[in-house]
């Protein structure tokens, strides 16, 4: 895993974000460590030219963009020297994507290509970022598909189903279309105009292609918004920071509840208005405003990956979220087997729990030691890492 140092000084202390609004930078520092033993490989200091930006990674190996420019560096090597000799220098880098051809790199006002073998330049053109598509877009653009001759497509938070003179819509706060069952689940609250005390009720859907004139609801509640919608072997995988539902869906049947849980915040009352943790299913990075504060980010595979790119890249809604104040953390992760809730146990000891998405129950605690945790789930090791003071602890997952 790769590990960014935070910035020190009066710039991590002062300064939630740049001037021109991207997000606060790390330090000049770089550790590569061994994400089984804890073994530092090596490390790369202040020869950096400048703050890092962020870190991805590049086929089996890492890009590191910082305020000068970039490099990559190798996981496997012992030595810590770039691919290219010299960093490839660039101020104000806002985007790097790979492609076929080489490296994409995006700043304010223009894009330029570059060589990923040598870090040439292949060409460069003016070009606004705000005018471009971009690949990182956390709000899903509007899209459409084919369905059993239907026409699928979105547009705000109603879900269209058009064949010819045909056209139908239902009104939505998640969906999640399964081509495997050939049908869409919606969710959606009950009554939007009501003021809830407590959980929140939602209508579930199951919206069958072959007959999507009748859909199947059923009622369930849940504390706090919505996040997302899984499918897993147990049916149909709800959640958000603090709670989850899993429900089943038969033709015959119809729908089923599974398991929920709701995992009280144990630090609600607790969060430094300072502190924004951006959480992704796959990749957590802190972005803390306090001195001594340790900031890492740590990817596992293409998915996480993608989900970085996204995260990361995505300047002005980052800048957004780390400019503003927030009062809590999210302190949940969701991955593709289990999702992980920070929380206290029954003897009132805080801890991660570990739930199966497939079937619902908890299988694992982790204990933890502050109400503010940094970990890092990485199942490509079967390891979770959790860093308190200046320890780093390791647990088999």
């Amino acid at each position: 895993m790769v590990v960014a140092e935070a910035r020190g000084g009066l710039g991590a202390m002062m300064t939630l974000s740049d001037g021109d609004g991207t997000p606060l930078k790390f330090g000049k520092t770089i550790h590569l460590i061994d994400a089984v033993t804890g073994q530092k490989i090596w490390k790369r200091g202040l020869e950096l030219s400048g703050n890092v930006k962020f870190m991805m990674l590049y086929g089996d190996d890492f890009m590191v963009v910082h305020d000068e420019g970039m490099n990559i560096f190798s996981f496997s090597s012992g030595e810590n020297d770039g691919r290219w000799k010299r960093d490839y220098s660039a101020s104000q880098i806002k985007n790097v994507v790979p492609q076929e051809d080489g490296l994409m790199v995006y700043f304010k006002n223009e894009r330029m290509l570059i060589d990923s073998q040598t870090g040439d330049e292949k060409w460069k053109r003016p070009e606004s970022l705000e005018k471009e598509v971009p690949a990182w877009v956390m709000s899903e653009p509007s899209s459409r598909l084919l369905m059993d001759g239907w026409d699928v497509y979105t547009n705000g938070n109603t879900l269209f189903l058009k064949k010819g003179s045909q056209s139908l819509s239902y009104a939505f706060d998640l969906y999640y279309i399964d081509r495997a069952e050939n049908r869409i689940i919606t969710v959606r609250i009950e009554n939007p105009e009501a003021t809830s005390i407590g959980p929140t009720p939602y209508i579930l859907s199951a919206i069958n292609i072959s007959n999507p004139y009748k859909p199947v609801s059923t009622r369930f509640s849940m504390r706090k918004g919505l996040t997302g919608i899984d499918l897993s072997r147990g049916g149909y995988f709800i959640y958000n920071s603090q709670s989850f539902a899993l429900l089943s869906y038969a033709e015959a049947t119809g729908w089923k509840e599974v398991a929920a849980e709701f995992y009280r915040d144990p630090a609600a009352a607790e969060r430094a208005l300072v502190n924004a943790l951006i959480a992704t299913p796959y990749v957590r990075t802190q972005l803390s405003a306090t001195a001594k504060a340790t900031a890492a980010v740590i990817t596992n595979d293409q998915a996480a990956y993608k989900s970085y790119e996204r995260r990361m890249q995505l300047t002005n809604e980052a800048a957004n979220l780390t400019s503003g104040a927030f009062a809590k953390q999210d302190n949940s992760t969701i991955d593709e087997a289990y999702a992980y809730f920070f929380a206290r146990n029954e003897q009132g000891q805080l801890a991660l729990h570990k739930v199966d998405k497939h079937t619902g129950q908890e299988v694992k605690q982790f204990p933890f030691d502050d109400t503010t945790p940094l970990y890092q789930i990485d199942n490509t090791n079967n390891r979770l890492y959790y860093l308190v003071d200046k320890s780093l602890k390791i647990f088999a997952l």
